[in-house]
């Protein structure tokens, strides 16, 4: 309880630690604060769980001001502890909900046959859809467009932990909002591509999340598309649902909206190794690549001390059965933790057997740790696997680049045929696919630059999905 108490006062005092307030969601556990000095409250799970700040805070906490609450939009469900209270009204919180913009229409087409989709509305703001749905002009397949989003699923079936988790943490990983650059370098560390590349594309974010991502993209001149098959969408809305160039979509990796090779770049970055089958998902990413279009991943890594990656995944034995609450507040002990971990033997042993996210952001510490225990699915890769599935769809310029595994590829404009790779003896492979007009290319090479933050799980916890 004192545990809890002292996570409750520090997210009160140090709303600006990260420089930036937290932002009001509908579908939000994490009450934002609504104004300088106002009152902050962390969300509680439904299980009885007692006090957390004392009576007397809550009490001076209480006279400093009171907010009415805001009737939530409709159709809005909760999905965080504490989900079933009405939201407070906050500083940042658009005024309107979310909504589907009418040109994201000549983006999408139905998953089941390709055909193009005709919009149905039932609710609309200028050039904004608020409440209609998609019907395919071959097939009778229908999907309802729900609080402004175009939803091609049931639910969020094995990804339901990120639902709650980018809900509970959706401002935390925004540059926008910390005021740092960590979301632009991670983009940039796992793509190596520059602003110009971005500019007037058309981009696939896969696995949007939060629209961490997908935000930088915007920023650059890109006009972006964002999937994600869990709740993590409503976040993402909420975050730049209404900004210019952003479409945000929910749908499986597995059955996407898109025709092939719709997309100029793509990128998946902390996603495929958190679903059922990695391979076949990215099959699918890079199939929505045009030719000359560039895509690139990052998957968890499985180089390292094979002790530490053994009773990682002994304790998610345990914590991927655990409600999502209990792990929330499990999770949060990841913050005082931390300082332990820094104890020179204690520490390395600790990291050995029980990993938890060095991050030096308390608040993305608590995010990562979450991140890393929850997922149904956890896959590792070696990078001569993540090559091959490249290759072995026909890419080209194939750019390997530190803090493992980031790859970046180019579809290249006439199929090619490439041999397999077995083995990378830490080098670059020799070029094997002549290219017009340069002879005999390089087609796998690696890459790097900036900043490349150590993530081993022995050591840090991986960047969150």
């Amino acid at each position: 309880m004192a545990l809890m108490g002292f996570l409750a006062y520090m997210w009160d005092t140090t709303g600006d630690a990260c420089g930036h307030d937290p932002q009001p969601s509908g579908d939000t556990g994490l009450a934002a604060r609504p104004a300088a000095g106002g009152p902050f409250t962390l969300p509680l799970p439904a299980v009885a769980i007692g006090p957390v700040p004392s009576r007397g805070h809550r009490r001076a906490r209480h006279r400093r001001g009171r907010r009415r609450p805001v009737r939530r939009a409709a159709g809005r469900t909760g999905t965080g502890p504490g989900a079933d209270r009405e939201p407070r009204a906050g500083r940042g919180l658009p005024r309107e909900g979310p909504s589907m913009k009418r040109e994201v229409v000549r983006i999408l087409a139905c998953p089941e046959c390709k055909a193009d989709l005709t919009p149905g509305v039932e609710r609309a703001e200028g050039n904004e859809i608020m409440q209609g749905s998609l019907s395919c002009v071959a097939c009778p397949a229908t999907y309802p467009i729900r609080d402004g989003v175009p939803r091609f699923v049931a639910d969020d079936s094995y990804a339901s932990s990120f639902g709650r988790q980018w809900n509970w943490f959706r401002t935390v990983q925004l540059d926008s909002l910390n005021g740092t650059k960590e979301s632009e370098n991670t983009l940039g560390d796992t793509t190596g591509w520059q602003d110009a590349d971005y500019q007037g594309r058309l981009v696939l974010d896969a696995g949007a999340g939060a629209g961490r991502f997908a935000e930088i993209v915007a920023n650059k001149g890109g006009e972006v598309v964002g999937v994600d098959l869990s709740r993590a969408i409503d976040a993402a809305f909420v975050n730049i649902g209404r900004r210019d160039r952003v479409h945000l979509v929910q749908a499986d990796l597995f059955h996407m909206p898109f025709r092939e090779g719709a997309f100029d770049l793509a990128y998946s970055i902390g996603v495929l190794h958190h679903t059922p089958d990695p391979r076949a998902a990215f099959d699918r990413v890079a199939a929505v690549v045009k030719k000359e279009g560039g895509l690139a991943v990052y998957l968890y890594a499985g180089y390292g001390p094979r002790l530490p990656r053994a009773c990682s995944e002994l304790v998610r034995g345990v914590t991927t059965r655990l409600p999502l609450p209990l792990m929330f507040w499990l999770s949060s002990l990841s913050v005082p933790a931390h300082y332990v971990y820094r104890l020179p033997i204690v520490g390395k042993v600790l990291r050995v057997f029980l990993s938890i996210s060095q991050h030096p952001n308390w608040r993305w510490r608590w995010l990562d740790t979450f991140d890393w225990y929850t997922p149904k699915h956890q896959w590792k890769f070696l990078y001569p696997e993540v090559v091959r599935w490249f290759r072995a769809c026909g890419f080209t310029d194939i750019t390997v680049f530190d803090d493992p595994i980031r790859v970046r590829g180019v579809r290249p404009a006439r199929d090619a045929t490439l041999p397999e790779v077995s083995s990378l003896p830490g080098g670059p492979v020799p070029a094997v696919s002549p290219r017009a007009g340069q002879g005999r290319d390089q087609v796998f090479r690696r890459g790097g630059h900036g900043r490349l933050p150590d993530h081993s799980a022995a050591e840090k916890s991986p960047p969150s999905s």
